[in-house]
């Protein structure tokens, strides 16, 4: 990756001079080549590295969806911020002023976005946005190697487990997604 100090997500380069493709690509299956589902995998997989991607996000999006349909989930639709008008405000400000132009009711926010968000869910109320916690109890499942590791990338449970890998993820979603308390009140 081309970055330069304080920079936006967006403008994350990759550096395709260097062979990080390959490299990367041959750590992946080196340390998955053991698992029993690889094979139903590896051909989806090393074509997500095929393109020389200008930009780290546009390759992430790229990653995700075919991730995605390989789960047979329902594609995400992505909205980069940088394509809707220019917002001058910072974190949550920001964040409610772009769910409130996209007529967004209901946000879903990761546990570690907990440290600025929480003081501030006012903000999410007063614009009519319900604020939810998403904290994924993670399922153990089958790994080739010693004990059970967590929180791995998601082509861990796929390439360990194949198609029951959605079975997995769906008993860790049955109670990862909370209403903030604070709207019951």
């Amino acid at each position: 990756v081309i970055n330069k100090f304080g920079q936006k997500i967006n403008e994350a380069k990759i550096d395709n001079s260097t062979k990080w493709k390959r490299k990367h690509l041959t750590t992946v299956l080196q340390s998955y080549a053991r698992t029993l589902y690889l094979k139903n995998y590896v051909e989806e997989i090393e074509k997500i590295y095929q393109t020389d991607w200008e930009y780290l996000s546009d390759f992430n999006i790229h990653a995700i969806t075919k991730l995605s349909e390989l789960l047979n989930l329902r594609l995400p639709k992505f909205i980069k911020s940088s394509s809707l008008d220019h917002i001058e405000d910072k974190k949550v400000d920001k964040l409610v002023k772009l769910l409130s132009g996209l007529g967004v009711d209901e946000y879903i926010t990761g546990i570690g976005t907990k440290n600025y968000v929480y003081s501030e869910v006012s903000k999410f109320k007063d614009a009519g946005i319900k604020l939810y916690w998403f904290d994924f109890p993670h399922p153990v499942y089958p790994q080739t190697k010693g004990d059970f590791i967590p929180y791995m990338s998601v082509i861990d449970i796929m390439f360990n487990v194949g198609d029951d890998s959605i079975n997995y993820i769906r008993e860790g979603l049955k109670s990862a997604v909370k209403l903030d308390n604070r709207y019951l009140e």
